[in-house]
């Protein structure tokens, strides 16, 4: 996933959550960016392509954050909860 993201330059940090609904996981990737004026439709859909060709992955939700707003250096969180 790193090798997927890192490939574009107009993303300065990102941050992947898991999280479990209905017996499904589910990725949210959080990115921030170099600029804002960046085309963020068609970044989605090249993030989405890339993804799923490099790791075999569906992304469910991309958040386009503002700067400062993903805290630390930890790129993988998991959030689910397992009985």
């Amino acid at each position: 996933m790193k090798k997927a993201i890192e490939g574009f330059p107009e993303i300065v940090k990102y941050q992947i959550v898991v999280s479990r609904s209905d017996h499904r996981d589910e990725l949210t990737l959080t990115i921030e960016l170099k600029q804002d004026d960046v085309n963020k439709n068609e970044l989605n859909i090249l993030l989405q392509k890339r993804i799923k060709n490099c790791c075999l992955l569906k992304i469910d939700e991309i958040i386009f954050a503002d700067s400062g707003t993903i805290i630390g250096e930890k790129i993988l969180i998991d959030k689910r909860i397992w009985d």
